[in-house]
């Protein structure tokens, strides 16, 4: 049975390239992976956040660019 890693928030922001405070943003909005929170922790899974940071977040940057009057 393979034993499932986990990142912290700082390491998952770090993989997208955008800010600890986006990551919240992100996790109140249920934007991205849902942490499973341990204490005051958030930790992603390693592959749903690699998977997000692969895939999904070029996607996103690009719609804020293409679409800021619907970005906040």
């Amino acid at each position: 049975m393979k034993q499932i890693e986990y990142v912290t928030a700082r390491e998952f922001a770090k993989m997208c390239g955008v800010s600890v405070s986006a990551v919240r943003v992100w996790r109140v909005r249920r934007i991205g992976p849902q942490p499973v929170i341990v204490g005051h922790l958030s930790l992603y899974r390693r592959d749903e956040a690699e998977e997000w940071a692969k895939n999904y977040i070029p996607f996103y940057t690009c719609y804020k660019i293409s679409h800021p009057e619907r970005c906040r």
